[in-house]
């Protein structure tokens, strides 16, 4: 159901973006601006525990991304708060579960909060790192002072000027921004990448190296002729829409992305909408 009320941070967007360019499915105000994501600060839990989180969260940013293909609006979940454990959970969970099966970008931010560099996870655990036996329980420690104090400074982790939490915890986050930047920008094996050659079709393949009878994530190999806006869309036989698989403004030549099927089976059509044309390709998703 639609929410009544707009939060503030919809209204800021779109005075920044400006109107939608229907051509490049950008901002007219910041037409240069390709990617957006704001950040929770400890609002997550009141939001899900007053109902609000679709009306507030989810559905604007969905509609943000309708009317700004070109945009890639991040998702992120919040940090962790001891002190509102369950609603905590639920929200963050909440966040995950609609990006997984939305092919949404999410920054897990309060992933980070419950794990060490060695991927030990800590169920109760506050924002600052400390982490209880349980909700209300006794601090049994602060696994982000722990771990630095047994590894190396300027090697494994680095001083910063963090707030109410400690250096590794941000360490850690900041890594995984740049990682996430990085392969926006079309950097590394995940999500959207280029391949230098350049193609004067409009194709659109499966990686002959994916198994889509037993992979979850399916590898979609494309190209077009030109710079564009570039839409990719799963459709089932009736023509219904399933799921969002790529919204972007790419340049001319060959890329890849990923598509997870989330237990999707049976006939599936992908369709590759461009400025220059439009093709199909018929998946058998056993």
């Amino acid at each position: 159901m639609m929410s009544d009320i707009i939060p503030g941070w919809v209204d800021e967007t779109r005075s920044y973006l400006g109107d939608p360019d229907g051509i490049t499915g950008r901002g007219t105000n910041h037409s240069e601006i390709n990617i957006i994501m704001w950040s929770w600060c400890g609002q997550v839990s009141g939001t899900y525990s007053s109902g609000d989180l679709w009306g507030h969260y989810l559905e604007p940013m969905t509609q943000l991304e309708t009317d700004y293909p070109a945009v890639i609006f991040i998702y992120m979940t919040g940090h962790v708060d001891m002190n509102n454990d369950a609603n905590n959970k639920a929200a963050n969970d909440s966040i995950r579960s609609y990006c997984q099966n939305n092919n949404k970008w999410l920054f897990d931010f309060a992933d980070f909060d419950r794990h060490d560099p060695d991927g030990t996870y800590y169920e109760f655990v506050n924002d600052n790192c400390d982490y209880y036996d349980s909700v209300g329980g006794s601090v049994q420690g602060n696994w982000a002072l722990e771990w630095q104090s047994s590894h190396t400074e300027g090697d494994d982790w680095y001083q910063t000027g963090e707030s109410h939490t400690y250096s590794l915890n941000e360490n850690q986050k900041g890594y995984a921004a740049w990682w996430m930047w990085a392969s926006l920008a079309g950097w590394g094996p995940a999500g959207i990448y280029e391949n230098p050659d350049t193609h004067n079709e409009l194709t659109l393949s499966v990686n002959n190296s994916i198994n889509i009878t037993t992979s979850n994530q399916i590898e979609l190999s494309f190209s077009i002729p030109s710079d564009g806006l570039t839409i990719i869309d799963a459709y089932n036989v009736t023509g219904a829409k399933i799921s969002s698989v790529f919204r972007g403004y790419l340049s001319e030549g060959h890329h890849n992305c990923l598509w997870n099927r989330n237990g999707k089976s049976g006939i599936v059509i992908m369709k590759l909408k461009h400025s220059s044309g439009t093709t199909s390709l018929k998946l058998n998703c056993i």
